[in-house]
């Protein structure tokens, strides 16, 4: 019996790697008259180290296909497969039906992958590298992580994509009927997981700097329904980060004005009923800077602080700008707002343009912009 049949036996059918020697002796005892144990095992050794050489040239993202890359873009390699089972020379059969450049929605070919034995270092670096390019070649391999693991990774790098649903500006308790629903319809539609509102989310007309109608709520009547108009988007988006808005600051410049210390002031998350929700006048989230957006347009705030932006204020215009330039590529999203524009507190605008009803996504951590417009 020549050592190197066995060991050819077990390259061929890897699932037996993982029989004990004994059992094994028995099964092979009348293709390889005389074995014993012992030779099973060194076997087995060896076969192992010619798959795991062998690897070297597969890359592993779950149940999914061995895609080749130029030689200087391949990943560390994250595994050492311990049983793998395949009829036929992947790449043989990945080269003769693929040519020309790569198309990675192909399936050249299936492995079966039973079980896997992660180094997790590498495999934390692997997952931040090829997640980027296509998230779907790692959802089944993501997806198989238990918790633990997915903490371990994200030490590493590993970036879940962030799909950020961009609610505009609210004015509540002016805000418009079914606008909430429209939102999370969006939020459904694109499986978003991160909320950002781009300020005013609170109207203060009771305390505005210009003339307030008389036969209007008053302070304590309109914030009182302020806060229960808020408190269903809260239980909606329980988690979300709020930019505050020039309306937001409306009752803070007052308290100013009237020459009284910040520290008489609840914070306003405390006073609307929002504790969850984080409130900063911006937030930058993949180099995308998210404000309310006074004083500039989203376009001029782009091209002047040269980063992409997302903002509101503007109720009546709403656009996305990409500017496009040698070495990087940013854009603007300009949003609308969610107001009902047939209240009072907007009679000044009712001969302005038509208010945009609308909200935003931003997809693939900061690269797609998307407005989505509510039927009216």
């Amino acid at each position: 019996m020549a050592r190197t049949e066995v060991v050819n036996h077990f390259i061929k059918y890897p699932g037996n790697l993982d029989t004990g020697a004994g059992k094994l002796a028995k099964q092979l005892s009348k293709k390889f008259f005389g074995i014993d144990k012992q030779e099973i095992y060194d076997a087995k050794k060896e076969a192992r180290t010619i798959i795991k050489r062998k690897d070297e040239d597969y890359w592993f993202s779950g149940l999914m296909n061995p895609i080749k890359k130029e030689e200087d873009k391949w990943p560390d390699k994250p595994y050492e497969r311990t049983s793998i089972g395949f009829t036929k020379d992947p790449f043989e059969s990945f080269n003769k039906t693929v040519s020309g450049d790569i198309n990675y929605n192909q399936t050249p070919i299936q492995i079966e992958v039973s079980t896997v034995a992660f180094d997790k270092e590498k495999a934390a670096k692997f997952i931040a590298e090829w997640h980027t390019i296509n998230p779907n070649y790692l959802s089944n391999l993501v997806q198989s992580l238990d918790e633990e693991d997915k903490k371990y990774y994200a030490g590493f790098g590993y970036k879940k994509e962030e799909r950020i649903l961009v609610i505009f500006d609210l004015h509540a308790p002016f805000i418009r009927e079914g606008y909430l629903e429209f939102c999370k319809s969006i939020y459904d539609k694109y499986e978003c997981n991160k909320i950002v509102l781009t300020g005013d989310c609170i109207d203060s007309h009771f305390s505005s700097f210009w003339n307030t109608d008389p036969d209007g709520h008053s302070a304590g009547e309109e914030l009182r329904l302020a806060k229960l108009q808020l408190k269903g988007w809260h239980d909606t988006f329980p988690n979300a980060y709020v930019c505050i808005g020039n309306h937001d600051r409306i009752p803070d410049r007052k308290r100013f004005n009237a020459g009284l210390s910040k520290e008489w002031m609840r914070k306003i998350n405390e006073v609307l009923e929002t504790p969850t929700w984080e409130y900063a006048e911006e937030f930058v989230f993949n180099d995308v800077k998210y404000c309310h957006g006074e004083g500039r347009s989203a376009e001029s705030r782009m091209l002047q602080d040269q980063i992409s932006v997302v903002q509101g204020h503007w109720h009546s215009k709403s656009y996305i700008i990409n500017n496009v330039g040698k070495k990087s590529k940013t854009f603007a999203m300009q949003g609308g707002c969610g107001i009902d524009d047939k209240a009072y507190a907007f009679a000044y605008g009712k001969n302005f343009q038509k208010s945009h009803i609308n909200c935003g996504v931003v997809l693939n951590n900061g690269e797609l912009p998307i407005l989505e417009y509510m039927p009216l």
